[in-house]
């Protein structure tokens, strides 16, 4: 059973994009289908992810973007399409809603209109409160359940202690926040000398003090990523895919909304009682605001209380549920 899945991927942006579908084509793989990732990028910006990133998948490398013949070539014979993209528009949509039987969108943006596709956005809170655009439209899976995850954290959560906040973890992701990554880190570091702070990003960062606190880890693959998460105390990251990664690991953390489509879902990630320390990346002073939800965040007896909510979710099953919800025969279930 053939699966197209398109999606584009460079430095700036779209490093989410490319780790869930490629979650989402390992999980496919294994239970008999046969993917390819589509993705609109360029030898030389993709090679900064690594092979790790591209095992389980074909990936071929395509500006299909802006050329829909090129599209409709890779449809043929494919059982399902998955898309998820800034850049489409809406004659895009339109001509793969025309064209493709069971078709799926990842969109957190909300501004398409879907005649016949099914769109998935698993941000938090949507299920109580679905954008306006698609309210009613039966065919939008909204919420946390329906979250895409690695298969490495998707694993069952071993027990862990809360005790003395010791060790942070920090990481922004790659694109126009890594311009942040090494300031910040070693702000924190050079703030908070009695705590051993680990930062990754998408390449290796040159630590611009020398600081016996702070160790730069480079690029993680899935497993080490995991490993990092849960041997934190406390994570800082973007809020984006891997504030979802987090949750599943339930690890305390202060998420920070970083771009656009982010900025959206502060007030969700405020309300709920595992996320009392959301920030906005634009607010003045931001540095203040982490240092002082650091500082919140020694109390042993509110990470214990965050990191029980958080284990509350039981994320890990979303490509199931999205796959149940199509009613896709899978060749191996």
């Amino acid at each position: 059973m053939r699966v197209a899945i398109f999606t584009d991927y460079s430095p700036n942006i779209g490093q989410g994009h490319l780790t869930r579908c490629c979650a989402l084509a390992s999980w496919l793989a294994k239970r008999g289908c046969t993917p390819t990732v589509y993705i609109d990028s360029t030898r030389k910006e993709l090679a900064l992810l690594g092979t790790r990133d591209l095992e389980d998948y074909r990936v071929q490398l395509r500006g299909w973007v802006e050329n829909p013949h090129l599209v409709c070539q890779a449809l043929v014979g494919a059982a399902l399409v998955v898309v998820d993209s800034y850049r489409v528009d809406q004659p895009m949509v339109d001509l793969l809603d025309s064209q493709v039987g069971n078709l799926l969108f990842i969109d957190d943006f909300h501004h398409f209109h879907y005649r016949n596709a099914w769109v998935v956005d698993w941000s938090l809170g949507l299920e109580q409160h679905p954008p306006t655009v698609w309210r009613g439209y039966p065919k939008a899976l909204l919420g946390l359940s329906y979250a895409v995850l690695r298969s490495a954290f998707c694993a069952p959560l071993p027990a862990r202690e809360i005790g003395v906040l010791r060790e942070v973890f920090v990481t922004l992701g790659g694109g126009d926040t890594s311009l942040r990554f090494s300031y910040l880190a070693s702000q924190l570091a050079q703030s908070f000398p009695d705590l051993q702070f680990y930062a990754t990003g998408l390449e290796q960062q040159k630590t611009p003090v020398e600081l016996p606190n702070l160790t730069y880890l480079g690029r993680l693959g899935p497993s080490a990523m995991r490993q990092r998460m849960r041997e934190a105390d406390l994570v800082v990251c973007g809020l984006g895919q891997t504030a979802y990664e987090v949750l599943s690991q339930a690890t305390p953390v202060i998420p920070i909304a970083l771009v656009d489509n982010q900025a959206n879902d502060v007030a969700a990630w405020r309300a709920a009682p595992f996320a009392p320390f959301v920030l906005r990346g634009d607010s003045l002073g931001l540095f203040g605001l982490l240092r002082n939800a650091i500082e919140a965040m020694r109390s042993e007896e509110v990470r214990v209380e965050i990191s029980a909510c958080m284990r509350t979710l039981a994320l890990g099953g979303g490509i199931a549920r999205i796959m149940a919800k199509i009613g896709l025969a899978l060749p191996n279930s």
